[in-house]
C-alpha cells in the first residue's frame, strides 16, 4: 500500500477520534440529550447547501458512537 494511502488512513481516523470527542463534550455539556442537528450546529459542521442533508456527518459519528456503546439514542430522531 502506498504510503500516502497510510497516512490518509491515519489521518482520517484521528479525525473520527476527535469528532467522537468534540461530541461526547457537546453532550456531557447537555446531560438531557440533544438532537443530531443541534449537536451539528454546536460544532459547526451542518452543511446547509446539501439539500435536507445537514445531519449526515455529525449522525455518521453518532452512529458509530452508538456501535460502540459510547451513545444511545432514545427513541427514532430523538435525543442522544
Amino acid at each position: 500500500m502506498p504510503d500516502q494511502i497510510v497516512e490518509a488512513y491515519a489521518l482520517s481516523q484521528e479525525s473520527v477520534r476527535l469528532m467522537k470527542e468534540a461530541i461526547m463534550r457537546v453532550l456531557l455539556a447537555y446531560p438531557e440529550g440533544l438532537k443530531n442537528s443541534e449537536i451539528g450546529r454546536l460544532l459547526g459542521v451542518n452543511a446547509d447547501f446539501l439539500d435536507d442533508q445537514q445531519g449526515w456527518f455529525c449522525y455518521t459519528i453518532l452512529k458509530i458512537m452508538e456501535q460502540e456503546k459510547i451513545v444511545e439514542q432514545t427513541e427514532s430522531r430523538g435525543p442522544w
